[in-house]
């Protein structure tokens, strides 16, 4: 049977206010949170966690003490979806200082090269920059989470040890000057996951001769989640004191798991298809339109979300499971 996919979501009849104070007391729903600078993600999430009063939740995609920004938090069930949401599309904003080098590649770290009376016009940096657009590769710097043997490389360059990193590949989509003033400079980037804006800095640095180290970032965006539509701290406060009566700025502040995924194709299962699949079993597609390895939203014969799947040649399976 062919399966029939679902082009728009439930509609909803509540207002906005309701809606919300609804999903954060099911405990089960997506947090656009913007991170202010001087904190973990871990302890934003955990601030998240204390003040809307939801049981479990957790972070799609990491944001450094130093940034501030987009955090997209999962809340509930929503911790099975962060994976979906951490392949997001990013967009940064980087204050970029030129003529000097620090350990970290931004300004927590120690300056390693100064370089005086160095030359360098807006004109210059815009030369160079086509040469980071596309796939790139890039070395992750020894102050990150990245793991080398079990071992966060952070932890080996608080002891001194250097190691050797293999080079990955990320994607920079876009990428623009927004402000000059010489030794700084800011610009926009968009990119895929797992590119490191200090990284990219550093690099700029060394193909300008001049050096150079980030100084600010902040995440303007994780795929739909936008800063403008964010909670930040003082929201997360009221919200705490005064709950539904609550009104946040804009109606991607806090989703449901199901319109949090809208970027993932949705199919609706007949009844003897949900069955299988609540069992575990794959259901056989004839979606010709479908891409091998694709992941899709399952809905029931109602049109409720009720696990995240993945295409296989012949059939489509359960990646995830959710209890909503």
């Amino acid at each position: 049977m062919r399966w029939q996919t679902v082009n728009k979501s439930h509609s909803v009849t509540c207002d906005e206010k309701e809606r919300v104070h609804r999903l954060v007391s099911a405990g089960h729903c997506i947090i656009n949170f913007n991170k202010p600078k001087g904190i973990t993600s871990h302890q934003a999430v955990e601030k998240i966690r204390r003040a809307l009063g939801v049981k479990k939740a957790g972070h799609a995609g990491t944001l450094d003490p130093l940034a501030t920004g987009i955090l997209v938090v999962c809340a509930g069930e929503g911790t099975k979806v962060a994976r979906f949401l951490s392949d997001l599309e990013k967009e940064y904003v980087a204050v970029v200082k030129l003529g000097e080098t620090t350990t970290t590649f931004d300004s927590e770290g120690e300056v390693t090269d100064k370089r005086e009376g160095f030359s360098c016009t807006k004109k210059d940096i815009e030369k160079i920059l086509p040469g980071f657009c596309g796939v790139i590769r890039q070395v992750p710097p020894m102050f990150s989470a990245v793991k080398q043997g079990g071992t966060p490389l952070y932890r080996l360059a608080r002891m001194g040890v250097t190691v050797k990193r293999a080079q990955k590949a990320v994607t920079v989509h876009e990428i623009e000057i927004t402000r000059f003033n010489l030794p700084y400079f800011e610009m926009r980037v968009v990119c895929s996951k797992g590119t490191y804006i200090r990284s990219l800095c550093n690099d700029i640095g060394e193909a300008l001769g001049t050096g150079a180290h980030m100084t600010a970032l902040t995440r303007t965006r994780t795929g739909i989640f936008r800063i403008e539509h964010s909670m930040d701290m003082k929201d997360l406060e009221q919200y705490a004191q005064h709950g539904e009566q609550v009104t946040f700025a804009g109606k991607n502040t806090i989703l449901s798991i199901d319109e949090a995924l809208g970027h993932l194709r949705d199919i609706l299962l007949t009844e003897g298809e949900f069955r299988r699949a609540k069992n575990g079993l794959p259901s056989e597609s004839t979606d010709r339109s479908a891409k091998c390895e694709e992941y899709v939203r399952l809905k029931d014969p109602l049109g409720a979300l009720f696990a995240v799947g993945k295409i296989t040649p012949d059939s489509v399976r359960v990646e995830r499971m959710l209890h909503i």
